[in-house]
């Protein structure tokens, strides 16, 4: 029954439960409300990289399994929000770290059946969510697990970019100066974060969002869907919000708001657009549905989007704390916003579908 409930998409409003959690975490951390809700905003990036993130990956890498009992995976990461907001971080990361050993066995396994460059990236990737989580849980800090989860969502976004490749495609022949690059990315990250690790880290990660946007220019990006364009600019877009990420970490070691601008440049700017750029052809696969649920109002949200992130860190890089505050609260709620204009066309799309006869059985 569970296995059914997340496959049939009913795990999706959780996570959208968690997201607002998470959000409201965000906005008492920078200051923008004021009330009840301590436990909610220490526990801000908890909710957001394991909670959410965490969650909706743990889901899409269950679609692949035939066994039913893999659905406990996404349901222990969901689980840990509930601790997180009530203030108990250690059983919240007990969950987490649960749960990311469940995401490795199931891409393990999924390696094995398809042997391929993305599959062992994706797996790498859930390794570093699992060591991120082992070192706040034991360091009771959780600025020690930002770079390991940003390696986990790096390394499992573009390994399903590299699934999706044609075996004869530009990314295929140049695949070993994007693994050169990913090697440099984790040598920086065993240096010292504010000695040379940045240095490494900011080249590293530099590199791999130009490769990566050189790769999907190089496959062409003019079409005459509408669908097909808003996915590849969000795309685009994620791969230049890295390139910013990768040149902030280089210059930017010094500014009062270095790890703000860092930290949202990667999981707001690089991990949000990629989300946008994928939602719409991924969220029909949780009911087994052919298709998207791609409208032409998603184009106001990622417009909306875009801007709010790019003025949150222009106002934060200025050093504008009023402008930032207004900006943090505009582009939480647009975060929402785009999430539940997503689950809507979803659910119009089982209505159509069922009107026509055409639902999945």
């Amino acid at each position: 029954m569970i296995n059914r409930l997340l496959k049939g998409g009913w795990g999706l409003p959780i996570i959208l439960l968690v997201l607002v959690s998470g959000i409201t975490g965000g906005f008492l951390r920078t200051g923008c409300f004021v009330f009840p809700g301590q436990g909610i905003s220490m526990a801000h990036g908890l909710l957001m990289t394991g909670g959410f993130m965490g969650s909706l990956i743990s889901m899409e890498r269950n679609l692949e399994m035939k066994q039913k009992g893999w659905a406990i995976v996404p349901i222990l990461s969901m689980s840990s929000a509930v601790f997180f907001i009530l203030g108990e971080l250690t059983v919240g990361l007990v969950l987490l770290i649960l749960s990311s050993i469940g995401l490795i066995a199931m891409v393990y396994f999924q390696s094995m059946n398809h042997p391929k460059a993305g599959k062992w990236m994706m797996l790498i990737g859930a390794l570093c969510w699992l060591t991120g989580n082992l070192l706040v849980y034991k360091s009771n800090m959780i600025a020690m697990g930002s770079s390991w989860w940003e390696a986990f969502i790096l390394l499992t976004i573009f390994g399903e970019r590299l699934q999706l490749s044609s075996e004869r495609s530009w990314a295929n022949r140049y695949l070993a100066v994007l693994l050169v690059l990913f090697g440099i990315f984790f040598f920086g990250m065993f240096l010292p974060f504010h000695g040379n690790g940045t240095i490494f880290m900011g080249y590293a990660i530099v590199g791999i969002g130009t490769w990566f946007l050189v790769s999907d220019l190089h496959e062409g990006v003019l079409s005459n869907s509408s669908e097909n364009r808003f996915c590849k600019l969000a795309i685009l877009l994620g791969y230049t919000w890295l390139i910013g990420h990768g040149i902030w970490l280089l210059i930017g070691s010094s500014h009062p708001y270095f790890y703000d601008v860092l930290l949202h440049t990667f999981f707001l700017g690089f991990a949000f657009s990629m989300i946008w750029g994928h939602a719409p052809k991924l969220l029909p696969l949780f009911l087994n549905l052919r298709g998207t649920v791609f409208y032409d109002k998603l184009w106001w949200g990622i417009m909306v989007f875009e801007f709010s992130l790019a003025s949150r860190m222009v106002a934060s890089i200025l050093e504008i704390p009023p402008l930032r505050k207004v900006f943090v609260v505009i582009n939480g709620l647009v975060i929402l916003l785009m999430f539940i204009m997503l689950l809507v066309g979803l659910v119009a799309k089982v209505r159509r579908m069922k009107e026509t006869n055409y639902l999945i059985k």
